[in-house]
């Protein structure tokens, strides 16, 4: 499917520039901005420059379905999160979803200081929110079969088709417990040790490099 056909989610509104007269306004030698300098002063220095509204906004996720270019440049966004409604459109391709990540970041380095933002995905039985993806049983069946080796195969094709759409962040895998008085299918199984067994693969295959 074409973008120009996607009349309720045009993906212009993600592709704007980036705004480089607010981003030199900040300095390009501020001190935060200097990957030579040590990781705490460059926080120092950051946080000295930010308003009481832009610590608020670095602070808040706000649901895919609510941003926009300007909402996360003028509010100083650090996080966006599509759930499992809030997907931009069942048919859109993977660079589809390239290009919006990319765009929200573009306002998110186009704002006053020009703080990177986070984007994460809500992927706990596989990348489903894209079209095409590879969906996995959920959660309680995988841990049914016991199988740790499976489990962890699963977290890296997971992790490899989120990187393909430009999302370097996974709301997953889910490290419940299944109790009687709170039965969720997100959950492994029943007991800890045997959740945390299984998912003790997901977890380090998806964070290893090529991956998040």
């Amino acid at each position: 499917m074409q973008a120009s056909k996607c009349s309720e989610y045009p993906i212009a509104q993600y592709t704007q520039p980036y705004d480089m007269a607010l981003i030199r306004a900040t300095g390009d030698d501020a001190p935060y901005r200097d990957p030579r300098l040590p990781i705490e002063a460059r926080i120092s220095d950051l946080l000295s420059r930010m308003t009481l509204a832009e610590k608020i906004g670095q602070m808040t996720q706000i649901d895919r379905s609510v941003a926009s270019f300007d909402v996360i440049r003028d509010l100083s966004i650090g996080s966006v999160l599509n759930g499992g409604d809030s997907a931009p459109s069942p048919d859109w391709t993977p660079s589809m979803w390239a290009d919006m990540v990319d765009g929200y970041q573009r306002a998110a380095l186009s704002s006053r200081l020009g703080i990177p933002m986070i984007y994460g995905t809500d992927a706990v039985h596989g990348h489903n929110n894209v079209f095409g993806s590879t969906v996995f049983p959920h959660n309680i069946s995988l841990g049914a079969t016991r199988d740790a080796d499976l489990v962890l195969r699963i977290g890296k094709a997971t992790a490899l088709e989120i990187r393909g759409t430009g999302i370097p962040y996974a709301f997953a895998p889910c490290l419940a417990v299944d109790l009687p008085v709170w039965p969720v299918d997100r959950a492994r199984g029943p007991g800890r040790p045997g959740t945390l067994r299984v998912d003790r693969g997901f977890v380090t295959v998806s964070l290893s490099n090529g991956h998040f």
